[in-house]
């Protein structure tokens, strides 16, 4: 690898492992009841609601089968609901609910607060967003477009 590519590597690696010490330390006691693959799957739900089990599967590069058991769990803790497509009623769509916006909510808090407690310059932060959203928007898989509204 050359400079550019094992500075890039470097960059993924901190990324994966700033989420991951964030994630821990910003739970911890702050009785939130939502573990990163869940936070991850309802963040992406909440943002774009009606997608399919595969569509969420793809876009957090889960297996179909960690997909299903993220999404199962997450309905029978009453944080998302699904429904049946109305323009296919083979398709089912996942919604999320008033206790799963409230939670993510929290979350993001507490992620919030996290980042204020171990950096002493927000605004320093903040100046990465454009770069990175410009980033995260290269990296969305594009057929995730907002699907009709349930009955």
């Amino acid at each position: 690898m050359d400079a550019p590519r094992d500075e890039l590597a470097d960059l993924v690696e901190l990324i994966m492992t700033l989420s991951r010490k964030i994630s821990v330390r910003s739970t911890t006691g702050a009785g939130i009841d939502l573990g990163t693959v869940e936070a991850l799957a309802m963040g992406l739900i909440t943002a774009t609601p009606g997608l399919t089990s595969g569509q969420i599967a793809a876009e957090l590069n889960l297996k179909s089968s960690n997909a299903s058991t993220t999404l199962r769990s997450l309905e029978q803790r009453g944080f998302l609901e699904r429904h049946h497509d109305p323009a296919d009623g083979r398709v089912i769509r996942v919604y999320p609910t008033a206790k799963a916006r409230q939670n993510l909510a929290l979350k993001r808090e507490a992620w919030a607060a996290t980042l204020l407690a171990a950096h002493p310059d927000p605004a320093q932060l903040t100046a990465l967003l454009p770069a990175l959203k410009a980033l995260d928007d290269a990296l969305t898989t594009p057929d995730l477009r907002p699907p009709p509204e349930p009955r």
